[in-house]
């Protein structure tokens, strides 16, 4: 009896520590941090010797030659609402943020095709290749921040932290983030994209990602 007693004990002991060990290891597995790829830049995707992207791709640059610009890596559809921040290095003539859906011409401005919606640095907002009156101007220094909700179709920019109203609305489908600028004057367009790798500038409203990614 007592060699089975004994035995009886020993197996209980290992199945004690085996059911710990395994509990530390469930543990670990769900306490690994997410791995997130964040949107860029595309270098596949820009009007070349319009545009130049540098800086981890997320600095955008239009430098001469015509109306350029360039889309980001990856789209946002469904239900998703997303926060982005901008900052202007130079607005020399015009510039412009905003989105655009498949088939949009990357040596134009974002706003001239009916399939793009922007905020322009003048102030105007612009789609189908019509501006019209909307928010505050911007210049270099500034920051400004996209949001993109297609639960509710609608896309609001803020300046520096305050917003400047709904821009569109009745949004649905697939959408890519898009900036450029013009050729008016001597072009020197640079916007620094925060697709969410890094600290926003300003707190993201509720309801929306942090940011443009992928798990």
């Amino acid at each position: 009896m007592k060699k089975i007693f004994s035995v009886l004990v020993s197996l209980l002991l290992i199945a004690t520590v085996f059911g710990q060990r395994a509990n530390q290891v469930n543990t670990r597995v769900q306490t690994l941090p997410l791995t997130r790829t964040y949107a860029t830049f595309n270098p596949s995707s820009l009007a070349t010797l319009r545009m130049t992207i540098s800086n981890g791709n997320l600095t955008a640059t239009h430098t001469a030659g015509g109306d350029g610009s360039s889309r980001s890596t990856l789209a946002i559809t469904g239900t998703t609402a997303i926060y982005i921040e901008f900052t202007i290095g130079q607005a020399t003539g015009i510039t412009a943020i905003g989105i655009t859906q498949e088939g949009s011409e990357l040596f134009d401005l974002p706003g001239r095709n009916s399939i793009e919606w922007s905020y322009r640095n003048d102030g105007q907002k612009m789609t189908g290749g019509t501006a019209s009156a909307y928010g505050a101007s911007y210049t270099a220094g500034d920051t400004i921040s996209l949001l993109l909700d297609l639960s509710a179709g609608t896309l609001v920019f803020y300046k520096n932290g305050t917003t400047q109203g709904t821009a569109f609305s009745s949004l649905s489908g697939t959408f890519w983030i898009k900036v450029g600028g013009d050729d008016t004057g001597s072009p020197q367009q640079e916007m620094t994209a925060n697709f969410g790798a890094s600290s926003f500038a300003y707190s993201v409203p509720g309801g929306y990602l942090s940011g443009l990614y992928i798990n």
